[in-house]
């Protein structure tokens, strides 16, 4: 079977537990735009890889506030033209942080930043 590549578009939600400390701005959101490369013999396959891959996890940062990191929504995939030699699976090639209103939701993030084109 032959193995194509893919990259994969992502949205990946930061949930920041904030105590009364004053480090952070509780009105924002943080979401990460991310582009992954990844080998698979199908768009299928290349998506059932990044949802095992992409587990939520959580971290406590610089400021003493537990982060937690959750995949919400593979935006989009695309074989590569190209055959990269020797490519490796999760290899991040692009990544943007969104700072957002508390207030919006998924979907008002990606209609926001057009990340649906």
């Amino acid at each position: 079977m032959k193995v194509n590549q893919y990259g994969l578009k992502l949205l990946i939600e930061g949930i920041e537990d904030i105590p009364d400390s004053g480090f952070a701005n509780s009105d924002e959101k943080i979401f990460e735009e991310v582009i992954v490369l990844v080998n698979a013999s199908n768009e299928n396959e290349a998506k059932m890889k990044i949802r095992r891959h992409y587990h939520e996890v959580s971290y406590e940062n610089a400021n003493g506030c537990l982060v937690t990191l959750r995949l919400v929504r593979i935006l989009d995939a695309f074989e590569l033209i190209d055959d990269i030699e020797g490519l490796n699976d999760f290899i991040e090639v692009y990544s943007r942080h969104l700072i957002v209103d508390d207030w919006m939701n998924v979907d008002a993030v990606i209609q926001e930043f057009s990340l649906d084109k």
